[in-house]
Parts: structure tokens; sequence; C-alpha cells
């Protein structure tokens, strides 16, 4: 799993860049951005730069609060019609994105060479959500809401104010009393590092389907280290969907990224040496990921 800074905007913070679809260009001074046309300045209570994960589980816990009658803005570049990623969690309780959940297991399995375990989670369950449903349920219960508004574009600067606070998108200002910011800039992250150390956790993954009944529906396999560590801290990682279909992941912590082709080649092994499965279907050949492994403060 991508985890963004969150950023809140009242007075005293001011943020003067600007981007476009290619990337960040030179800043524009405050008097400058000022300056621009204004068409008509919308005003809002809340205005959430960014529509991933994070705005929308703060937009959609909105609506199911007592601040539920808040007018909102979420603004982000993209459409979020594609089962792009997924996320896992740990809980003991119900959570407002209980419907979205994929799968739930209660235990779990670590493997090695010659020792294997099966833990039982009980009372919390570790719960799968992919992308695509979590961007349905709660974009569709915000697009239920009259008081909120989405809109698909990109943020060109955060302006603060005495009183309110400015986000200007396609030229337009809107107005917010708050704006919470949980784009992740990475020119904006530069962490001491002297202070802070970071390490890199990387992966590739497969949604496989065999042709035969191995998998068990009810254990995942959180860590198997049956496979060469490469000089790194390296383990495959699968959530079974059923007896013949699993999500397989190739994950690695180390300082250097890997070709496409190792990757590749590190799960076919893993696949064909270790599971001694013959694949039947690749459904989904995920696109490699990168987490920055930091306790630096965003």
């Amino acid at each position: 799993m991508a985890r963004p800074g969150s950023r809140l905007w009242r007075r005293g913070q001011r943020l003067d860049r600007r981007v476009d679809a290619g990337g960040p260009v030179p800043a524009l001074p405050v008097s400058a951005t000022r300056q621009q046309e204004v068409r008509s300045i919308a005003t809002y209570d809340y205005v959430l730069a960014g529509g991933g994960c994070a705005g929308l589980s703060l937009a959609y816990h909105l609506i199911h609060s007592p601040l539920r009658e808040r007018s909102i803005l979420i603004v982000d570049p993209e459409p979020k019609d594609r089962n792009d990623r997924t996320w896992c969690f740990w809980t003991t309780e119900p959570t407002l994105v209980d419907p979205a959940i994929y799968r739930a297991w209660r235990y779990l399995s670590i493997v090695g060479a010659g020792v294997e375990r099966t833990f039982d989670l009980d009372p919390y369950r570790y719960k799968m959500v992919r992308g695509i449903d979590y961007y349905r349920l709660t974009r569709d219960a915000l697009a239920r809401c009259p008081n909120v508004t989405m809109l698909q574009a990109r943020v060109e600067a955060i302006e603060d104010g005495n009183e309110r606070a400015r986000v200007w998108v396609d030229g337009q200002a809107h107005s917010a009393s708050w704006v919470f910011d949980s784009r992740f800039i990475a020119d904006e992250f530069t962490p001491d590092a002297r202070r802070y150390h970071d390490l890199k956790q990387h992966f590739r993954g497969w949604v496989i389907e065999a042709e035969a009944d191995c998998f068990d529906p009810a254990i995942p396999t959180w860590f198997d280290f049956r496979t060469p560590q490469r000089g790194a801290l390296c383990f495959l990682y699968i959530l079974p969907f059923s007896a013949r279909e699993a999500l397989v992941e190739y994950t690695l912590f180390s300082t250097d990224l890997l070709t496409e082709a190792e990757y590749e080649e590190a799960l076919r092994a893993y696949i064909e040496s270790v599971l001694r499965l013959r694949l039947s279907l690749i459904h989904i050949s995920e696109p490699t990921r990168l987490l920055s492994i930091s306790y630096a403060v965003f």
C-alpha cells in the first residue's frame, strides 16, 4: 500500500506551487496568483485537495457524522474508475467500509524453510478492500449528498488567508473555512537523512488461477520466505480468494529496485518451483508498487 502526507490549511501556512499534467512548473508569487481573473468564488465549509484513500475516507466519514450538512468540495485529477490497488487492515470492530470488504480472514500463516506456523487472529480479522469497490462505495454515497461536490481536476495552488483559505483549480478560486490536503508532493518531502532513515518496500503481484484446488481460502500466507533473499528481505505474500484463485505478491525491503523482468521471474520461479503449480491464467498483472518506509514527519 501508497501513504500520502496530510496537511491542514487554515492560517499561517501557504503553498505557492502550481502543477500541471506534466509535473511541477515554477511557482507563482502570491500576488500574481491573486491577480488571476476570478470568474466567481465558490465557497465551501471544507475543501479536500485529493480524492484518493485519505480524501475519500475523510469525506465519507464526514457525511456519516454530525457534520454531514456541511458543504464539501473534493478535487482529484483521476476518475477513480479502475481497480488500481488494494488495501488490507486489522480490526475487531465493524467499520463504515464493511460493504466494500472483498475478503476477511481469521487466520494467517508464516512459512520458511522447514517451518510453517498458522496463527489465530481472533478477535481480529484481516480484511481486504479492492480499490474499485472502495471508490464505488464512497463516491456513490457522496454523490447522493447535495452538499458534496466532486471535481475531476488538478489543484494548482493553495493559498491561506486571514479568515478563509483559497484553493485554485483551473484558474478558478474556491474558498473554504478549512482545506485538507492529502496530496503527496515528492519535492516537498525532504527528510534530514542524518536524523531519519528510509527503506524501500517494493512489490509486484499477479492474480492467478490454478488448474486444480491448491489454496486454502481461509488462510492467507503473510510471509513465505522460500525465495532467494538477494541480499535483502524478500518474501511472497498470498491472499487466497478461492481454492484456485489468489493474489500472489513478490515483496522486498531493500535500497535498490529490480527490473520488471526480475520481479516477474521471481514470481514465476516461486509459483512453479515452490507451489509446484502450472498457471492456467494470470488475471491481473499489477504494476510494481513502491512504498517509502520512513518515520520522518510528513
